[in-house]
C-alpha cells in the first residue's frame, strides 16, 4: 500500500512545470549559443581554407601567366626570325629569278639570232644549189 509518506516523497521527485520551463529555456538558449559559436568557428575555418585555396590558385595563375608571357615572347622571337629568313630567301629568290630571266632572255635572243643566220645560210645554200643546177645542166645537158 502507498502511504502518505510515499506520496510526499514522490511529490518531491516531481519538478514543477515553471521550473521545468525555465530550465528548458536555459538549455535551449545554451544550445543555440553553442550552435552559433560552432557555426562561427566553422565559417572561420572555411574562410581560412578558402583564403589558402585562393592564394594557392593565385600563385598558380601567376605562374601560368608568367609561362604564357614567356612562351608568347619565344613565339614572337621565333616568328620574327622566321620572317627575317623568309624575307632574306625571298630577296635571294627574286635576285636568282631575275638573273635566270636575264640569262633566259639572252639565250632566247641568241637562238633568234642563230635561227636568222641559219635561215640566211639555208637561203644562200638554196641560191647556190640553183646555180649548181644551172651549171650542171649547162655542163651535162640531158638528151
Amino acid at each position: 500500500m502507498i502511504t502518505d509518506q510515499d506520496v510526499e516523497k514522490l511529490k518531491q521527485t516531481f519538478v514543477p512545470i515553471e521550473y521545468f520551463d525555465d530550465q528548458m529555456d536555459k538549455l535551449v538558449k545554451e544550445m543555440f549559443k553553442i550552435l552559433g559559436e560552432t557555426e562561427e568557428r566553422i565559417n572561420e575555418n572555411i574562410d581560412v581554407k578558402f583564403a589558402k585555396q585562393d592564394e594557392k590558385f593565385d600563385r598558380k595563375f601567376e605562374r601560368m601567366e608568367k609561362r604564357f608571357k614567356e612562351s608568347d615572347e619565344k613565339f614572337n622571337k621565333k616568328y620574327a626570325q622566321i620572317e627575317q629568313r623568309f624575307e632574306k630567301y625571298d630577296k635571294l629568290h627574286r635576285q636568282a629569278d631575275e638573273k635566270f630571266n636575264k640569262k633566259y632572255d639572252q639565250i632566247e635572243q641568241r637562238f633568234i639570232e642563230h635561227d636568222e643566220k641559219f635561215y640566211q645560210l639555208l637561203a644562200e645554200i638554196h641560191g647556190h644549189e640553183k646555180r649548181f643546177q644551172r651549171v650542171e645542166t649547162k655542163l651535162f645537158p640531158t638528151p
